[in-house]
């Protein structure tokens, strides 16, 4: 949850675009890399990245649809969802004594 955040290359969402509307989403893209994690729990925050993230944050309404939609059709958009946190104790693996 401390690493660095890495974005992807910046791909536009339409061909014809002003430098303006661009410099827009360049602004709204570095605002979403400045927000702290709004979880203490790795995995909420792993889980939602995977439903509601974006380049731009996190699209609560997204995360809201995927998880209230009715039970004849949420297996056509999600699974059943399992997350699995290992922490590595660093210090011990900096240790010259690990092999």
């Amino acid at each position: 949850m401390s690493g660095k955040v890495t974005l992807r290359p910046l791909q536009l969402p339409r061909k014809h675009m002003k430098l303006s509307e661009i410099n827009e989403l360049l602004i709204a893209r570095q605002e979403g890399l400045s927000l702290k994690p709004l979880d203490s729990n790795a995995a909420t925050h792993l889980l939602r990245h995977a439903l509601g993230g974006t380049e731009y944050g996190i699209e609560h309404s997204k995360i809201a649809q995927l998880l209230s939609m009715p039970q004849e059709v949420v297996r056509l958009f999600r699974d059943d969802i399992t997350i699995t946190v290992v922490y590595f104790d660093s210090d011990y693996l900096r240790s010259p004594n690990v092999r």
